[in-house]
């Protein structure tokens, strides 16, 4: 997992689960992370200076510590900081895990992208919080039921292929929730 930043303009600062994209004019932050890994890994910056010692590339990389899974899901939160001191935007952010879904949460901005391997899924009740939720992986152009169950953060939503349903997703497979359900 690779990120690259313009080497004129940027410099990568990284620590524990978060990157900052960072100006080498004023130090203020230009994209801002955090990770999500399935197994260890560490950050590795990469430097590449032309001849004549000018900035040409500034890169970070997640790279795996020891040996190789079979399979290794890494997630990201990305965003680039507005004047508004949102710094702790991502303070809160979440990673949830099941085995048909992998969901990362933004509470503080209500917003959720579910990342689905099956066609049925029961969402968190974090991200039944949301305002607005987009499931991607879904079979493209199938229609689909949203069921609900329990009230307040207790709530639980399903989302299920159904011939009768009123959503659908699209033909990339991503269906997209609002909070109008």
């Amino acid at each position: 997992w690779l990120l690259q930043a313009d080497a004129a303009e940027a410099d990568w600062v990284a620590a524990g689960d978060s990157l900052k994209a960072v100006s080498r004019r004023d130090s203020a932050p230009l994209l801002a992370g955090r990770v999500f890994c399935s197994t260890g890994y560490f950050f590795e910056r990469q430097i590449m200076d032309r001849p004549d010692s000018q900035p040409m590339n500034r890169a970070l990389s997640v790279t795996l510590i020891g040996r190789l899974p079979v399979s290794v899901e890494i997630a990201a939160v990305l965003y680039a900081p507005g004047a508004g001191g949102d710094a702790d935007l991502l303070s809160g952010a979440a990673c949830l895990r099941d085995e048909r879904s992998t969901a990362l949460v933004l509470p503080r901005e209500g917003r959720a992208v579910v990342f689905a391997s099956a066609d049925s899924l029961d969402l968190d009740p974090q991200v039944a919080a949301c305002d607005f939720v987009l499931v991607a992986g879904l079979a493209p152009g199938r229609t689909y039921a949203l069921e609900r169950s329990g009230v307040g953060t207790g709530q639980k939503l399903r989302l299920a292929p159904a011939d009768e349903g009123t959503l659908r997703a699209s033909e990339a497979g991503n269906l997209v929730l609002e909070k109008t359900y």
